[in-house]
């Protein structure tokens, strides 16, 4: 009988927890299915069946479990934490998983700056998962104690939307920044996810860059040329167009929000 290793074994009590599992890529954080966190399950033999292929790392979605995770990386006011009941927490590679009984959606510094949420449309990896020899370890066993009702309340609240900072498209100091940005994300395998939330973030992505001031038709060559390879799968171009118009329509802020004046404007004089 084939051995049976650590994650392995992880993966099979998960699901005999009751909490549905679906495998991430060895070292690392992308799903290895095509569906991402909709192929969870808690069905042994099929766990057996991914696990047996390789020693995946385990993911689990917050949201399909009733909980919702805050995600504090690097940079977080650790003074924070006093504002969260003791409850159920696991030490990361990079911070800390903070775990609630509720609901709530996936956000990236909505409550906190560098503090993240993992629920609705979202995954996070568990232990005994490791990235680059760094494992995923439980730090505070206890029951998950219910969401603060500040937490709820911070990630109802719509930002003020901002009017643009500059008219004019496509200035080549944004096009750079965008540029910068995209090529930081992938670095960051943040990129689009079938079944992982990868809509929203194409959408959220697209918005960033109209956010910089480029134009539609420039956004979208940066992010066929340096994002989307890598999301999975890769955008088709009417797709993509898909989203930009989607963008135009219903992006909060103004576009060029966050756009800056060409140096030669600023310093002409």
């Amino acid at each position: 009988m084939q051995e049976i290793s650590v994650l392995h074994q992880a993966a099979r009590n998960y699901a005999a927890a009751g909490i549905p599992v679906f495998p991430v890529e060895v070292n690392g954080k992308r799903p290895v299915t095509p569906n991402g966190f909709k192929d969870a399950t808690t069905i042994i033999e099929k766990i057996d069946e991914w696990w047996r292929e390789k020693d995946y790392n385990i993911a689990m979605s917050p949201g399909e479990n009733n909980l919702l995770v805050v995600d504090f990386d690097p940079g977080a006011d650790q003074s924070l934490l006093k504002k969260f009941p003791p409850t159920y927490t696991v030490k990361t590679p990079r911070g800390r998983h903070l775990y609630f009984s509720g609901t709530g959606r996936t956000s990236a510094s909505k409550i906190a700056s560098h503090v993240d949420t993992r629920g609705v449309g979202g995954y996070v990896l568990v232990p005994p998962s490791n990235v680059n020899g760094q494992f995923y370890e439980v730090e505070f066993d206890t029951d998950y104690q219910t969401l603060p009702a500040w937490v709820s309340d911070a990630l109802d609240v719509a930002d003020a939307p901002l009017k643009a900072a500059v008219e004019e498209k496509d200035l080549e100091v944004n096009i750079d920044r965008a540029r910068k940005l995209l090529q930081r994300a992938v670095a960051a395998e943040d990129v689009a996810i079938e079944g992982c939330g990868g809509d929203d973030r194409t959408y959220r992505m697209c918005c960033e860059l109209l956010d910089l001031g480029l134009s539609s038709a420039v956004a979208k060559d940066l992010i066929e040329e340096i994002w989307n390879p890598a999301c999975m799968p890769p955008w088709s171009s009417e797709e993509l167009d898909v989203k930009f118009e989607n963008a135009e329509h219903y992006q909060q802020n103004e576009g060029g929000a966050y756009a800056i004046a060409s140096p030669e404007s600023v310093f002409g004089d």
